[in-house]
């Protein structure tokens, strides 16, 4: 992993204790892939059906945490689907720089 890939990590995964679902995560390290001149960021989460992932708080926190430092992850996407067990959803956000 590169400086840039620790920060990002760090940053989204700060995001995800805010929201209260940091235990929830099925591999704290995402899967990490180039495409053309940016590098994307998936990690994979698991939300319990009566706590809904917040979308848009999660937005706000890393708009928050973007204020600082040089590396500055964006939000590429956030995908729902549902898990295998009926209480339970995937969800899948994906980061780029």
């Amino acid at each position: 992993m590169t400086g840039e890939d620790v920060a990002v990590c760090g940053k989204v995964l700060a995001a995800l204790g805010e929201l209260g679902i940091a235990l929830l995560i099925q591999e704290p390290v995402p899967i990490m892939w180039d495409y053309g001149p940016h590098r994307l960021y998936q990690f994979q989460v698991l939300v319990r059906d009566d706590e809904p992932f917040d979308t848009d708080y999660f937005k706000k926190l890393m708009t928050a945490f973007n204020v600082v430092g040089r590396v500055k992850p964006l939000i590429y996407s956030v995908e729902e689907y549902s898990a295998e067990n009926s209480n339970f959803t995937y969800m899948y956000v994906t980061m780029c720089i």
